[in-house]
């Protein structure tokens, strides 16, 4: 029956034979015939070795056995049949088997339980280097790297919200190679279906889609973007390579969501930085235009934008005019004329309030839409130039790119700098009257005889480099000292203003006009010969003449007598100014009431 039963079966007739199999072979069932009156205590191990082994003891009893005999195919001598013997070791090889099967699923356990927390183990260790960078793409980098061997060399890729252009774009893969992951169609298209699906999900979510595995990078109601990998359908630890890849998704969705936070803030403080060094450094220039200037390329460069104007009021007219521009054509800076309330800069200088205007239709009632046509982006920003409550000019952006839109950040940022730009115009707007004050005559309001020589000395140097002509003219009233003793110092500087109201008429844009010093007057005649010069002189003299003036019901008539000289190669400054004051001598010599023109041979030079 043993032969026929198939089992490997060993027979030994005492426990010293039984041990002697033992150490040559491993039987499945070893079957001992043992004395009837039981084993010695001695003999325990022996039996517990032998119960290990599967072995039915025929003939002996479980004395000894201690706490294996529960588990001892023992069969009295008075059962001993071949049938019993056999459905023992039936018995004893059916539990063998069995105890088999549980040791070696309990290995299988173990093993995967190892792996897992080895897996885990690396996870957090990879989640602990991609918290301490700042660097987005090397975080991104270094967790597609290690996703490769956690995920049992299977290649992974990892797809972020670009939040400016509106798509995904693949940051970080860790197989390059045609055999590791094809990113460039199939799994682009499949990340921006996933994503479209998982829009709306606020934590991490894991998907199968065929021989791909993803996982939303999401988290506190936003998804920044999907991990993708492949994933063999017959993959034996499912369960772990979802637990993975979720984990790794929620550490990259916080990873994504400081980085960004983190550049913002840096922008951020790079901005009021520069903004500071720009206040500091354009507070100091005493140019309106230089400062105008400097504004405008700032704000451009901050912003994004491609095209801004800076705009100054004109307290007389309340219209807004353009000082400076980046990107605007020269007749629409010539021509712009914008009344204080009307459209949006002119509403920005009404209110004191800046304007986002994120569609040129979209504007605050009362103003006026911006003409689309002059911009490529559908985004405009206003700012007040405040200082003390009171505006003084609007700066305007547009044209951002390569956002399309501005942000509360650039009108932040813009505000900032038009506040610093007010104080600066302000002080260059101050400094200038003081120049101008400094250099004009106060009762005249001409340029006194300080500023008129060191114009002079400009347009000299400018004339010989140039080879232009340049022509100086003097007028002196004639028996002026005659108009104070008859009628009052009064009534002399009124006639000194009129006198100057004409002159300053008479003269053309580019011409200095100044007041010499007493009655006598000089004009500066750029790119003018003494032809020219002698022109402008006549047309003077002709309109003092046609004057009138009524003082105490007596009406008096003014001449004045002029001189004009040119500039020659070998004179400077003081020898041209000589000159026409030579000629002017002439003029009051031969009879007052006319102009002459300087001649070597009759002003003895």
């Amino acid at each position: 029956m043993l032969e026929r039963s198939g089992f490997d079966v060993r027979v030994a007739d005492s426990l010293p034979e039984a041990s002697q199999w033992l150490r040559e072979a491993e039987p499945e069932v070893l079957l001992v015939f043992a004395p009837e009156q039981g084993l010695p205590p001695e003999a325990g191990s022996l039996v517990r070795r032998l119960v290990a082994a599967r072995c039915v003891l025929v003939g002996a009893g479980t004395a000894g056995l201690g706490d294996a005999a529960s588990r001892v195919h023992a069969i009295p001598p008075a059962d001993a049949s071949d049938l019993t013997i056999f459905a023992e070791i039936i018995r004893a090889h059916t539990r063998g088997v069995q105890e088999q099967d549980w040791h070696r699923r309990r290995a299988v356990e173990t093993g995967r339980l190892r792996r897992r927390i080895r897996a885990l183990a690396e996870v957090r260790e990879l989640c602990l280097r991609m918290f301490s960078t700042l660097d987005l793409r090397r975080a991104m980098e270094d967790l597609a790297a290690e996703m490769r061997g956690l995920l049992g060399a299977c290649p992974a890729a990892i797809f972020v919200y670009d939040e400016t252009d509106e798509h995904l774009v693949l940051e970080a893969r860790s197989a390059s190679d045609a055999q590791g992951l094809d990113v460039a169609l199939e799994a682009t298209t499949l990340a921006q279906r996933i994503y479209s699906t998982c829009e709306g999900c606020g934590e991490a979510v894991w998907t199968r889609d065929g021989d791909w595995a993803a996982a939303t990078i999401a988290a506190q109601g936003q998804i920044h973007g999907v991990i993708l990998s492949r994933f063999p359908a017959d993959h034996d630890q499912c369960d772990l390579y979802q637990e993975i890849m979720l984990t790794t998704a929620s550490a990259a969705a916080h990873v994504i969501r400081v980085c960004r936070d983190y550049e913002a803030a840096s922008h951020k403080a790079e901005h009021l930085h520069e903004l500071v060094e720009l206040g500091q450094s354009i507070n100091a220039i005493t140019d309106l235009q230089t400062v105008m200037d400097t504004v405008v390329s700032s704000a451009s460069r901050l912003t994004g934008a491609k095209r801004s104007s800076l705009m100054l009021i004109e307290e007389q007219t309340q219209t807004l005019r353009i000082g400076a521009a980046i990107g605007v054509p020269h007749e629409i800076i010539d021509s712009t004329r914008v009344p204080v309330g009307s459209r949006i800069a002119g509403l920005v200088a009404e209110t004191g309030r800046a304007i986002l205007a994120n569609h040129h239709t979209t504007v605050p009632a009362g103003g006026i839409a911006n003409d689309p046509s002059q911009y490529d982006s559908s985004s405009f920003l206003s700012v007040p130039l405040s200082i003390r409550g009171r505006v003084v000019g609007v700066l305007n952006l547009s044209n951002k790119m390569p956002d399309p839109e501005f942000t509360r950040t650039d009108e932040e940022v813009a505000s900032l700098l038009g506040s610093h730009a007010a104080v600066a115009i302000e002080n260059a707007s101050l400094y200038s009257n003081l120049m101008e004050l400094a250099a004009t005559d106060g009762l005249t309001g001409l340029y006194n005889h300080q500023h008129f020589f060191a114009q002079l000395r400009a347009s000299v140097n400018f004339a010989r480099r140039t080879r232009q002509p340049l022509a100086v003219v003097l007028l002196d009233i004639d028996h002026f000292k005659r108009v104070n003793d008859t009628h009052g110092h009064a009534q002399g500087d009124k006639v000194l203003r009129a006198m100057s109201a004409i002159v300053r008429r008479t003269a053309r844009a580019e011409d200095v006009a100044a007041r010499y010093g007493g009655e006598e007057f000089a004009v500066i005649l750029p790119n003018t010969t003494a032809n020219g010069a002698v022109l402008l002189g006549e047309r003077i003299r002709a309109r003092v003449a046609a004057l009138h003036f009524e003082h105490r019901g007596q009406v008096f008539q003014l001449t004045i007598s002029a001189g004009v000289a040119d500039l020659a190669d070998d004179i400077g400054t003081r020898v041209l100014v000589d000159r026409a004051d030579r000629a002017l001598y002439r003029s009051k010599r031969d009879g007052r009431d006319r102009l002459s023109v300087f001649d070597p041979q009759l002003d003895g030079e």
